[in-house]
């Protein structure tokens, strides 16, 4: 199988008719896909939002944000000078 060229390099053709070179091409090709597949962006769904992102619901809550531990509804009620803490 192996054959000598004129200028002495052996050369040896691919074996397309072995099937062991066939279960190992597909193998090799299974791995690198395994490989690379993590690495390609994700397609983007139809629903516009993010592919990591999990799908919204229709009832969903937003949270309140405050600044201090107390309701602003609390805050505007008992509110003075002296609960400022930046206040000098």
């Amino acid at each position: 199988m192996v054959r000598i060229t004129s200028e002495g390099c052996a050369v040896m053709p691919i074996p397309f008719d072995d099937w062991q070179f066939w279960v190992v091409t597909l193998a090799a090709m299974t791995a690198l896909w395994m490989v690379i597949r993590p690495l390609l962006p994700r397609g983007r769904k139809t629903t516009g939002q993010c592919a990591g992102c999990p799908p919204q619901q229709g009832n969903t809550k937003r949270a309140r944000l405050t600044v201090s531990a107390h309701p602003a509804s609390d805050r505007s009620k008992n509110a003075s000078a002296t609960d400022d803490p930046r206040a000098p």
